[in-house]
């Protein structure tokens, strides 16, 4: 079925995959001796959920189980893939972001930080030294202008902060108020928080 030609011939997976080897690198190929891939990486990875990291040299990269490079091995780490159909990945320069089961970036990858994405498929972003929030398909849910965010609550909603002051968004990315306040509480159950707006405090 395969040729004489490789150094190690590893066994077949359930999946009907087998890895080959060629010196220091490796390849795969299916129970038909077709070749799946070039003999081209110096590490493949387990398949998880249809996919496997591979290494080239120090970056990496994903295949599906047909052989197809999903994303290119430029990454210099690439985590398994999500329930929600993302993976994080790192470039070279350190910057953070996010690949689809498509193989591609749904976010320009220039992040230097990045948040947990929450139930319901948002996630904030750090870029320099500026925050802001995305959704799970990359839209933009506010501009990256905010010095400070916190997490979302029980009632929905984010605090964050500009060099203006405290404020709130929603999870549709809108202030709930068109002021900005120097200090603020936290929300009480009844939905009430106080604020401090030039030195005078209110609810």
């Amino acid at each position: 079925v395969l040729k004489v030609a490789y150094d190690e011939i590893g066994p077949f997976s359930d999946m009907g995959i087998a890895m080959l080897r060629i010196e220091d690198l490796y390849g795969l190929a299916d129970f038909n001796g077709r070749l799946l891939t070039g003999i081209a990486y110096n590490e493949i990875f387990p398949f998880e959920g249809g996919f496997a990291k591979v290494r080239v040299g120090d970056l990496y990269g994903i295949i599906d189980a047909s052989g197809r490079e999903v994303a290119k091995a430029k990454y210099a780490s690439f985590e398994p893939y999500a329930m929600n159909g993302l993976a994080k990945v790192t470039t070279p320069e350190g910057f953070i972001g996010w690949v689809d089961r498509n193989g591609s970036e749904i976010v320009p990858i220039i992040n230097t930080e990045v948040g947990e994405w929450t139930e319901d498929g948002l996630n904030w972003i750090k870029q320099g030294e500026l925050y802001g929030w995305i959704d799970v398909t990359g839209k933009a849910l506010t501009k990256v202008i905010y010095t400070a965010i916190w997490p979302f609550e029980p009632n929905n909603l984010a605090k964050v902060q500009q060099e203006a002051g405290y404020n709130w968004i929603t999870k549709e990315g809108k202030h709930i108020s068109k002021a900005h306040f120097e200090e603020v509480g936290s929300w009480t159950e009844q939905g009430l928080v106080w604020i401090k707006q030039e030195g005078k405090y209110g609810m």
